[in-house]
């Protein structure tokens, strides 16, 4: 993210073609990563002066393609294991609430619960299954779907896993006994709908024209870069399974959004104050010698 906000403020291919060659390491760790180029691409389109685009995207296409291409002809006619996760992901994304018939006791495990499960196994068989399911509920889905899933996706709760922000069950943390870390996490975990909110006020801040207008011209690239990369993993776990610990790594770009949101209110209420200070009053004009 840093290489890429230097290239695009800088304007040099440098950073650009090794923007593209990171991102295709990224993805090589983590397929997740996979169309997010798509997203960064389109994010040229908005912010690289349009003499500038072509030449840029080429090149960041180029950065990309020089490290996946040759594991992607590597892999040509074997059978990866990416394609049954990402299907996983979209029948387990399925049900709502995580639940198995609204039943709590299946929450985080629905698939577990559910005796058709095991029986699909291509994205031919689950798209019709899961029409059907939009058409008998179509305001539960729609709802789990747009809004759920993101709820889901930024709480603070690990909901898979053993609670609040633990996954495996463990047999001591110091979060448990140490004052210091439990304030810490008090503080933490207050601080989080607020942080999430922010962030997304900002997103939409980002997106919006009327918004840009109010953002320093020096941050709107690295601000841009953060709501593209929040934008990509909020849409993509709105169409899988929204676990919160996927939502782990994001929480710096949160911050780093909350930050600016909170540093641009104090410039305004701190500008605003300056408009609205009443005037010192003239000085009286002395009387006329003689009167």
């Amino acid at each position: 993210m840093y290489v890429t906000a230097r290239g695009l403020q800088k304007g040099s291919l440098g950073y650009i073609f090794l923007s593209g060659f990171l991102l295709a390491v990224t993805v090589l760790i983590k397929p997740t990563m996979n169309y997010f180029i798509i997203f960064l691409a389109g994010m040229l389109l908005f912010t690289s002066p349009k003499r500038n685009l072509l030449k840029m995207s080429c090149v960041l296409l180029l950065g990309y393609l020089v490290t996946i291409a040759p594991w992607n002809i590597r892999n040509m006619g074997i059978t990866s294991g990416d394609s049954g996760k990402a299907l996983a992901s979209l029948k387990n994304g399925s049900y709502p609430g995580l639940m198995y018939n609204n039943d709590p006791r299946t929450r985080s495990i629905p698939h577990r619960a559910d005796p058709h499960y095991g029986k699909i196994k291509t994205l031919e068989e689950f798209l019709p299954i899961l029409a059907t399911k939009f058409s008998k509920n179509p305001g539960e889905y729609l709802f789990w779907y747009l809004f759920g899933k993101p709820l889901m996706f930024y709480s603070w709760n690990t909901v898979a896993g053993m609670g609040d922000i633990y996954v495996y069950p463990i047999a001591y943390s110091p979060y448990l006994d140490k004052q210091l870390f439990r304030i810490t996490h008090a503080l933490m975990k207050g601080a989080h709908p607020l942080i999430v909110i922010a962030s997304l006020i900002m997103l939409v801040m980002v997106l919006s024209p009327a918004g840009r207008k109010w953002i320093p011209e020096h941050a709107r690239i690295p601000l841009t870069l953060c709501t593209v990369v929040l934008l990509y993993f909020t849409l993509l776990h709105m169409v899988g399974t929204p676990l919160p610990r996927y939502a782990i790594p994001l929480r710096q770009i949160q911050l780093a959004m909350t930050t600016f949101m909170f540093s641009f209110v104090y410039s305004l209420v701190k500008n605003q104050g300056h408009f609205i200070k009443e005037p010192k009053p003239l000085a009286e004009t002395p009387p006329p010698v003689g009167d």
